[in-house]
C-alpha cells in the first residue's frame, strides 16, 4: 500500500495546537451581515527566533498549508491551518531570499534564487537536489534570473502534480541582455513541467515600469490557480489573468470603490537625501492594494484595499501605520466586485488571508502575545 506524503504529514510529524473562541462582533454591509470572530491560534513551535514572516500559502485537497522562513535558523515551517499541525524541514538560506515552494503528494519542492530546485520527499524529508533552472537553455538566453524578493508570499490552489510556477525579473548584471531596452518588455513568470522537465514562459513586463515608480507599491502579488497565473500589484486595481495551456491574457478592471483619488507615483529625490523616509511616507499616505486570494471552499476572491490617508488627523497629530483603514473587497468567481466591507482594525499592511470553509481568516498584526517562548498569533474570522 502506498503511503502518501500527506498521510506522513498528519501522522507522524505534526503536533495538535489549541484554539481559543474570544467575544463576536457583528458588522453590516450594504449586501451582507457579517459576523466577525476573533480567533487566537497557538502553534507549538517558537515563532520568535528567527522568524522573518510567511513565505507562501498553498491550498490542495487535504487542506491549507502555510509555509514560514526561519532562515536564521535554517528552517522551513509548514503549518496546516485547519488542524494547526507544525512540520520543521532543514533549509540553508542565509540572505533569507525569496524561495517558492510547492506541496505535491510525493513532497515538497523549493525553488531558490539561485534557480536550484530541492525536493524533500522519502529518508525523513533529507533535502535532493533535483536540477538547477538557470543552466536550461530557455533560460540562460533569455537574460532573466529567478526574482529573489516578494513580501508577503504567493498563494497556490490546485496546482498540477507535475507543475511549478516562479517568477523572474531583469539581471542587471547583463550588460548586453536580450531585454536591457527600458523599452522592449520581458516575461515575467516560468512554468516548470518535472515530468518533461521543460521550461515555459509567460506575461510580458515593460522594462521602465518593472522597478520603483511607485516605490514601495511597486511590490507584485501573485496567485497560481491550476493552469492559470493571476497577478496584481500594489498599486493598481487592474489584475491580470495569464492562461499558460492557451498563451492568452486578460486585464480585469478589479478597483475599490474606496479607490476614488488616483494613486500618485512617488517622486524621486535628486539627491536621495532622506529618501527611505520620504518613500515610507509615500507608502503609508497613498491608497493601496494587497495580495489576491482565492477561497475554492466558495470559490471567492478576496482582496485588502487600504484607502488614502491624510498626513495629520483631525486633531492636527500625524498618522501613523495603526491609522491605515483596511477594506475588505470580495469578488465572485469571474472577478466581478460584489461588495466590500470597511474592517474594524487599522494597520498598513495585513499580509495574509487564509480561505476557511466558512469564509475567510485574517492574521492581526498588533494582536498576539508571547507565552513561554511561543508567539500566540491572534485572527479575525468573517463568515
Amino acid at each position: 500500500m502506498k503511503i502518501y506524503f500527506f498521510f506522513i504529514f498528519f501522522v507522524l510529524l505534526f503536533v495538535r495546537c489549541s484554539l481559543e473562541e474570544k467575544t463576536s462582533i457583528q458588522y453590516d454591509s450594504s449586501k451582507y451581515t457579517y459576523h466577525f470572530d476573533t480567533i487566537y491560534k497557538r502553534y507549538n513551535v517558537d515563532f520568535t527566533q528567527n522568524y522573518t514572516g510567511g513565505i507562501d500559502l498553498h491550498f490542495i485537497d487535504s487542506g491549507t498549508f502555510i509555509v514560514y522562513n526561519f532562515c536564521g535558523s535554517n528552517q522551513l515551517k509548514i503549518l496546516l491551518h485547519e488542524s494547526d499541525s507544525v512540520m520543521e524541514l532543514s533549509y540553508f538560506n542565509p540572505n533569507c531570499k525569496k524561495l517558492f515552494t510547492s506541496i505535491k503528494k510525493d513532497g515538497v519542492y523549493v525553488i531558490s534564487e539561485k534557480g536550484e530546485l530541492w525536493q524533500y520527499c522519502k529518508n525523513n524529508y533529507k533535502q535532493e537536489l533535483l536540477a538547477n533552472l538557470m543552466e536550461d537553455t530557455v533560460l540562460k538566453t533569455s537574460g532573466l534570473i529567478i526574482e529573489e524578493f516578494k513580501p508577503g508570499g504567493d498563494q497556490y490552489v490546485r496546482v498540477p502534480e507535475n507543475i511549478l510556477y516562479f517568477r523572474l525579473k531583469q539581471n542587471y548584471k547583463i550588460n548586453d541582455g536580450k531585454y536591457s531596452n527600458k523599452d522592449s518588455c520581458f516575461p515575467i513568470f516560468a512554468k516548470y513541467n518535472l515530468d518533461n522537465k521543460k521550461i515555459e514562459l509567460f506575461g510580458k513586463q515593460p522594462f521602465f515600469v518593472t522597478y520603483n515608480e511607485y516605490g514601495f507599491l511597486s511590490v507584485k502579488y501573485d496567485l497560481y490557480i491550476g493552469d492559470s497565473i493571476i497577478t496584481s500589484e500594489g498599486c493598481s486595481g487592474l489584475i491580470e489573468v495569464i492562461d499558460t495551456k492557451t498563451h492568452t491574457e486578460q486585464i480585469i478592471n478589479c478597483k475599490s470603490r474606496y479607490d476614488i483619488d488616483p494613486i500618485k507615483k512617488w517622486i524621486f529625490v535628486p539627491d536621495m537625501k532622506d529618501a527611505k523616509n520620504k518613500k515610507m511616507e509615500h507608502y503609508l499616505l497613498s491608497g493601496s492594494y494587497e495580495s489576491l486570494f482565492y477561497n475554492p471552499f466558495n470559490e471567492r476572491y478576496y482582496r485588502i484595499f487600504h484607502p488614502k490617508m491624510d498626513k495629520l488627523d483631525k486633531d492636527g497629530l500625524y498618522n501613523t501605520d495603526s491609522d491605515k483603514e483596511c477594506v475588505l473587497m470580495i469578488f465572485d468567481k469571474s472577478l466581478k466586485l460584489i461588495d466590500e466591507v470597511l474592517l474594524p482594525i487599522k494597520t498598513i499592511q495585513v499580509l495574509k488571508l487564509i480561505p476557511s470553509k466558512n469564509g475567510v481568516d485574517i492574521y492581526l498584526p498588533e494582536l498576539f502575545k508571547t507565552e513561554n517562548n511561543q508567539k500566540i498569533f491572534s485572527f479575525l474570522h468573517i463568515t
